[in-house]
């Protein structure tokens, strides 16, 4: 009996489990060791839904937008985002890790880092 409920538990919800760190690693990585834009997209594809796509795509637009100095509503307007998506992007912009800066375009005041590894040993960072 203690095995039919388990098995209908498995069925009737779904358990999800956070990805380990060595997990998402690989998939950092995966990412990180495509160069063309159609590898990424196979890639995207593949790991992705169609709508997730869309929301990602979505998000970035927004945070071009914002970086341009839009406001939230004209914002709302042109991407049909919700104001707690734009409001999730602005407080990435303001607080996050600096992804959105990384493709965008860098803040005023930052170099772009050297595309040569043994450059950070001869440059002043």
């Amino acid at each position: 009996m203690a095995e039919s409920k388990r098995s209908s538990l498995r069925k009737s919800q779904l358990i999800v489990r956070k990805a380990t760190p060595g997990e998402k690693e690989a998939l950092y990585m995966a990412f990180a060791g495509l160069a063309a834009g159609h590898d990424v997209e196979a890639l995207m594809a593949d790991l992705c839904t169609p709508r997730e796509i869309d929301e990602l795509a979505q998000r970035l637009n927004i945070a071009k937008m914002l970086n341009q100095g839009n406001n939230y509503l004209d914002i709302q307007d042109k991407t049909g985002a919700s104001a707690t998506t734009i409001a999730r992007v602005s407080k990435c912009l303001a607080n996050g890790k600096g992804g959105y800066q990384m493709v965008i375009g860098r803040p005023r005041g930052r170099r772009e880092p050297p595309t040569d590894p043994f450059a950070y040993e001869q440059e002043d960072y």
